[in-house]
């Protein structure tokens, strides 16, 4: 019996254990590598999971050593089902130490005393399956009789055998040695050069093992050991995961320290390092790594990397003052390096030491006059805002080109909202950097915001033709591209040009998450509004309702808003009343109802709904405040309407539409001064053209009609096709020639 291939249709530990017997009976390897490979990578990759191979023989296999072990051991330390056996199991090990295989005998017993049977043939099959990393010749190679023993054979076979074997599989053979010679040259001097034996197999298995079973001190004082005898750095690292996981800061450190020892100049280490020390509070520790790595440091570019990373890291440190003081006596032998203060300067403003940060930002300045980090240190330690607008906008008079703080001082006028100001500055940005494309994004918000949309479309335009010559094409766009889309359509929407906002739309692709198909679905609902083929739109939001019966209530509501939008409340009414059965709990639906009622001039129809919501939620402000505005703009039951109103605002005292209805009962009842009062209150609150208009009223009925003019236009330029300022400047006898006139 010289080839041993089982090829079964039930996993049983018997098929297992024959293979296992027969290899220790000393049957010889002797099907071919690649077919032993490519055998165990077929039966992993099929569907059908009811034929699975469980062992092969082979010829030729590499032998093992430690850096093997390092990764099949935990292989077995994951295992939990055969299949990740074949997944890792590309190569066949050959004969083990028997006392590792006795003991992987016996943690698979004990597993299947837990009645994990799988887990049992996983880790008995994964002592012959394991993909070594490195291939080098061991104490537990084969004998030189034998394996000349297995070329003579191979030399026997016949031509018309040679005949059958597949090319492809040729091809993979030989791909296969050639990486196996590969692997045996490969060497890393610094790791050591120890053989594995069945002693150290049996350690780290040990280590391992200790851990699955939650005997974390045992697996962690184990793995140091192992990684003290032999200095594997890997080993020490290995340690050193073992205590994170065990959350020990302390432990952690010690096997960092081991770890340090055994790679001595790896950055990897140092930053494990840096990162123990802080959490085991050791100050002093880290004053003496970084002043060493400083005093060493080759350059002031390298040293300025140092003192960033010191600050970083003392900024951890629960003492700040203290920490602040270590980072004092660091640096003081640097007192003429500009990037030393500037750590300083950081530090103090952390610790909202505001004077001391704004000394050490100037002496940074002093040293070096064109220092962007120490200008932008400063204008946050100064405090106030026109102060640190005021710093930025003077370093920018004497170094136009410094862009990081040209974009510092553009962000922060748009956050105060300066937009004017706001969009120069980030013009300036773009025209030295005309492919940023945080700057187009900003331009392009900053545009649409001020109503400038073909600058908005051009500058959101530029952004995706930057990230598509990135090699992001918008076929497959991230959620910042979508962004942008969703942008471009709005824009071009709002531009009139709805093809093109459908085209924006049809970007975004149909497998991006729900919530994105959604909003895009709702969106083409809204340019179909808004070309007037409603039929259209009504289809898309059906289908909507259909596919996210969870928002259904959402979508009906954006879908009588959309009508609403378009001025068919005749055709947004019939479709709220259809669906009004559905919703006599929702007092969202029926309120929108009864809004759009009112539009329609069911006055009665609209009374009795929002008394329905007053029943269901006496705390619904805006059935109050509806009902109350409703009689006062149709000029009746003016007492009851303020107490309507009254009532709302004692629900939401700040409500700038509440308070505005509050100001509309009082003109229909004649309280000028009161009206006036009030409609300046909610105006203050919002400015919205509503407010604005009916504010704008009351003062041109009390004869202060420049400010009444004033606020008009204002409405006019925000929507100049508003119907409310239209019957108002009927009502009123106001020509727009005159509003014209008296515009400066």
């Amino acid at each position: 019996m010289t080839n041993l291939l089982i090829l079964t249709k039930k996993r049983t530990s018997r098929d297992v254990l024959l293979c296992i017997l027969a290899r220790l009976a000393g049957i010889e390897p002797t099907t071919p590598w690649f077919v032993a490979k490519y055998s165990i990578q077929l039966s992993y990759s099929r569907e059908d999971f009811n034929y699975t191979i469980f062992f092969c023989f082979v010829q030729d296999f590499p032998f093992f050593n430690l850096e093997s072990c390092c990764l099949w051991h935990r292989m077995l330390f994951w295992m939990q089902d055969i299949r990740v056996g074949y997944h890792y199991g590309m190569f066949c090990l050959g004969r083990f130490p028997a006392g590792v295989f006795c003991f992987v005998v016996d943690r698979g017993m004990r597993l299947n005393h837990r009645g994990n049977v799988s887990a049992l043939m996983a880790l008995l099959l994964s002592v012959f399956l394991a993909v070594p990393m490195v291939a080098a010749p061991s104490a537990s190679a084969e004998p030189a009789s034998q394996k000349q023993a297995v070329k003579k054979k191979g030399r026997e076979k016949t031509q018309e055998q040679k005949d059958a074997t597949d090319k492809s599989k040729e091809k993979a053979s030989s791909d296969d040695e050639e990486d196996g010679d590969k692997d045996k040259k490969k060497f890393d001097p610094s790791l050591p050069a120890i053989p594995l034996t069945g002693d150290l197999m049996y350690r780290i298995l040990h280590a391992e093992f200790s851990g699955y079973y939650g005997d974390k001190e045992t697996a962690y004082e184990e793995m140091m050991k192992v990684a003290r005898d032999t200095r594997d750095p890997r080993l020490a690292k290995r340690a050193v995961q073992m205590a994170v996981k065990e959350k020990d800061a302390g432990k952690s450190l010690a096997a960092v320290r081991l770890w340090a020892q055994t790679s001595p100049g790896s950055e990897e280490v140092e930053q494990y390092l840096i990162n123990f020390l802080v959490l085991n509070e050791r100050l002093d520790e880290i004053k003496t790594l970084f002043a060493d790595k400083l005093a060493s440091a080759e350059n002031d570019e390298k040293r300025a990397v140092l003192f960033l990373q010191l600050q970083k890291t003392l900024a951890n440190f629960t003492d700040k003052d203290e920490a602040f003081r270590a980072q004092e006596a660091v640096v003081r032998p640097y007192d003429n390096n500009a990037d030393a203060h500037i750590s300083l300067a950081a530090s103090a403003l952390q610790k909202r030491d505001n004077a001391r940060a704004v000394a050490e930002a100037e002496r940074a300045l002093a040293l070096k006059p064109d220092s962007q980090m120490a200008v932008l240190v400063l204008a946050q330690a100064v405090g106030k805002v026109d102060r640190a607008l005021e710093v930025m906008a003077g370093f920018l008079k004497e170094h136009p080109d410094a862009q990081e703080v040209q974009i510092a001082y553009a962000r922060l006028l748009a956050g105060e909202k300066r937009y004017e100001s706001a969009l120069t500055a980030f013009e300036l940005v773009l025209k030295h950097s005309p492919e940023d494309k945080m700057t187009l994004h900003a331009l392009g918000l900053l545009t649409m915001q001020q109503g400038r949309l073909d600058q908005s479309e051009k500058y959101f335009s530029d952004w995706l033709k930057v990230k598509e010559a990135e090699g992001k094409k918008a076929d497959m766009p991230d959620e910042e591209t979508v962004q942008v889309l969703f942008l471009l359509s709005q824009v071009t929407e709002d531009l009139h040009r709805y093809d093109q906002s459908l085209y924006w739309l049809s970007r975004i692709p149909s497998d991006a998450e729900d919530d994105l198909l959604m909003m895009r679905e709702v969106r083409r609902a809204q340019v179909y509004a808004k070309k007037k083929d409603t039929a259209r739109m009504h289809r898309i939001m059906v289908d909507l309702r259909r596919q996210y019966p969870e928002e259904v209530e959402k979508i009906l509501l954006t879908e009588t808003q959309m009508l609403r939008g378009i001025k068919r409340y005749q055709q947004a009414y019939s479709l709220l009343k259809a669906e009004l059965p559905n919703f006599q709990q929702s007092t969202n639906v029926l309120y929108d109802f009864a809004l759009t009622a009112e539009f329609v001039g069911k006055y009665a129809e609209m009374e009795k709904v929002l008394r329905q919501i007053m029943v269901l939620d006496p705390d619904y402000q805006h059935a109050w405040n509806a009902l109350g505005y409703s009689l006062a703009d149709r000029n009746i039951r003016l007492e009851e309407a303020q107490g309507y109103i009254e009532k709302a605002l004692e629900l939401a005292p700040d409500d700038p539409y509440i308070t505005d209805s509050m100001g509309w009962v009082y003109f229909r009842q004649g309280n000028l001064d009161k009206a006036e009062e009030v409609l300046r209150k909610a105006y203050a609150l919002n400015q919205d053209n509503e407010i604005a208009v009916h504010l704008g009223e009351v003062l041109w009925v009390k004869g202060k009609h420049e400010e009444a003019l004033k606020l008009f236009r204002d409405v006019q330029q925000k929507d100049a096709s508003s119907e409310l300022l239209g019957g108002t400047l009927k009502r009123l006898k106001i020509r727009r020639s005159a509003m014209k006139e008296n515009q400066s």
